[in-house]
């Protein structure tokens, strides 16, 4: 765009380099590493306004536009999601290549110091005193992906809408599946003469679902206030037989966005407060943000799958431990 590159709080904070605190590149850590703050870039909030265009490479606008800077697709989700609604409840689950839970909280968060167990990481939100609390599973897509071309052998979308017109989530089988792929560590347990694919990518799909729980679990131990609730976007949203097994498996209500593709939904929710359109991010997702559809649990399949997600959870850490991490 012919505009000053900038970085904005969410992507200097993915750097490693910048000190969530002061909100400036952390001397102690350039200085080891040989690094200037002029080599990075200056760092500014998420709604800076930058600039002002007219056109678009050939485009030419009929009128001018002012530009922010935006932030990192996660951290725009959240607030696509409702997670950056404030006093709400709700926690986001942006799903994808990784699969996202979180929100972001008013002030200063250091997840790390209040609950380390939770897994959960903090860095600085979009907008000026807020933060990011996130957990994600990094390869939940990429599992998907791998049993649709090396179990299946077809990667087309009619092949995945077979699969899931066929699944049935009762949360009484006995395959159970490791999906830590990075370093070796997954696995499929309770195989059996019977087993078919079908009844595999419902047991993988279970193992997906039960990670996104430890994660929404890690997010209940440092959010402040109640949450009642999930607000989901990104391509697992497709699924209505998702969204349902995500209820009964974490136990609690679950909402499918009306436009799932969160991120940009976000990014133009914090466009359109910057630039006075809404007043605040309250106003703006009553406007913005709807809600598609609900799923509650299931009771006796919500209580099978207590007992499963236990079980699992034994499975992979013995797993773990066992194997050590190694590659």
């Amino acid at each position: 765009m012919g505009l000053k590159p900038l970085n904005d709080y969410t992507m200097a904070c993915r750097k490693m380099m910048f000190d969530i605190k002061s909100k400036e590149w952390s001397k102690p850590i350039l200085s080891f590493l040989g690094i200037k703050a002029e080599q990075l870039g200056e760092v500014v909030p998420s709604t800076e306004i930058i600039g002002h265009i007219d056109k678009y490479g050939e485009i030419a606008l009929p009128f001018t536009l002012p530009v922010i800077v935006g932030s990192h697709d996660c951290d725009c989700g959240m607030y696509g999601a409702g997670a950056g609604i404030p006093d709400s409840g709700i926690i986001g689950d942006i799903t994808g290549t990784y699969d996202h839970l979180g929100f972001i909280e008013q002030g200063f968060v250091n997840a790390g110091t209040e609950n380390l167990e939770a897994e959960i990481f903090s860095y600085c939100g979009p907008l000026i005193d807020t933060s990011v609390c996130l957990g994600a599973f990094p390869t939940s897509g990429a599992v998907l992906e791998w049993f649709m071309r090396e179990i299946l052998d077809d990667c087309s979308p009619a092949a995945y809408d077979m699969m899931w017109k066929h699944a049935e989530f009762r949360g009484d089988s006995s395959l159970m599946f490791n999906p830590h792929f990075s370093g070796n560590l997954g696995g499929i347990y309770g195989l059996g003469l019977t087993k078919t694919k079908e009844d595999l990518f419902e047991s993988m799909i279970e193992s997906l679902t039960f990670e996104s729980r430890r994660i929404l679990e890690g997010c209940k131990k440092i959010k402040k206030g109640s949450c009642d609730k999930v607000w989901v976007g990104g391509g697992a949203a497709r699924s209505e037989k998702w969204m349902q097994l995500r209820a009964d498996i974490w136990g609690c209500r679950v909402e499918r966005m009306q436009n799932i593709e969160v991120s940009s939904v976000g990014a133009a929710l914090l466009a359109a407060v910057k630039v006075e359109l809404y007043q605040d991010i309250k106003s703006a997702a009553r406007s913005m943000l709807h809600i598609r559809d609900s799923y509650e649990p299931s009771k006796d399949i919500s209580d099978r799958y207590e007992l499963k997600y236990r079980q699992y959870l034994e499975l992979v850490s013995n797993g773990i431990k066992t194997r050590g991490g190694s590659a």
